[in-house]
């Protein structure tokens, strides 16, 4: 099975892939889009061509535990949750402090944006959490 890993943003969106068979998430892509009518195209057109079966959403929550949801994201989840795939919800602490490291290490393998680093860190921690 494929998963998407979503690392969201008001104005962007990290996007990492990874499957069941190998259990490691990639960085895929950022999107950069002004309506959510563009992600929600860009976001089936992935499901298709890639054949996602499930999405990973990195879930804002302050470093507390306690979620952070913004209208914004409210509408990001509603549109997403149409798409076609089963979503589900990964606590995104500290993943951009990590894509930020990672990126480093990555520095020389091509650009590759901190955000879809941090969405392929979204999806590695629910593939770990779900061993």
């Amino acid at each position: 099975m494929k998963y998407l890993g979503i690392d969201w943003g008001m104005k962007k969106i990290g996007i990492a892939i990874g499957d069941d068979e190998t259990r490691i998430a990639s960085p895929a892509m950022t999107l950069h889009f002004h309506s959510l009518g563009e992600v929600e195209k860009k976001i089936k057109e992935l499901i298709e061509l890639d054949e996602i079966k499930k999405i990973v959403i990195g879930e804002p929550t302050g470093l507390s535990g306690q979620e952070k949801v913004s209208e914004e994201f409210d509408e990001f989840k509603k549109v997403v949750e149409s798409c076609g795939a089963e979503v589900v919800y990964e606590d995104e602490r500290m993943t951009t402090k990590l894509a930020q490291v990672l990126q480093r290490d990555l520095a020389g393998s091509g650009k590759v944006e901190d955000d879809e680093i941090a969405a392929m860190a979204i999806l590695q921690a629910y593939f770990e959490r779900t061993k």
